[in-house]
């Protein structure tokens, strides 16, 4: 990953090494992404968090306001489509044999 190139002298501070005198000197050309996106509801650029329910992810929140980015299906929900989508592909494998 590339971003800005800096100049700079080092000291030792109090807790260790310290930059002073920090310059830049050639800017970053590309936009590098940071994985934050703008909430609907304020307006700020955040990186939402997942809220999980009893073992499983529940929804997506924005820390600040709270708003809900997105909501996720219970997994009993997913486990029951995909039984539904199975038992109607054994259905039709069946009657195909049949005929």
């Amino acid at each position: 990953m590339k971003g800005d190139e800096v100049e700079f002298t080092s000291s030792k501070g109090q807790k260790g090494l310290e930059a002073q005198k920090v310059e830049i000197t050639t800017f970053c050309e590309e936009e590098i992404p940071d994985g934050r996106v703008e909430c609907r509801s304020c307006g700020k650029h955040i990186v939402p968090r997942i809220v999980t329910y009893q073992g499983s992810a529940d929804k997506f929140l924005y820390p600040f306001c709270g708003a809900t980015v997105q909501w996720f299906l219970p997994m009993i929900v997913w486990r029951a489509i995909s039984l539904l989508i199975f038992i109607t592909i054994i259905v039709i494998v069946l009657d195909y044999n049949y005929m």
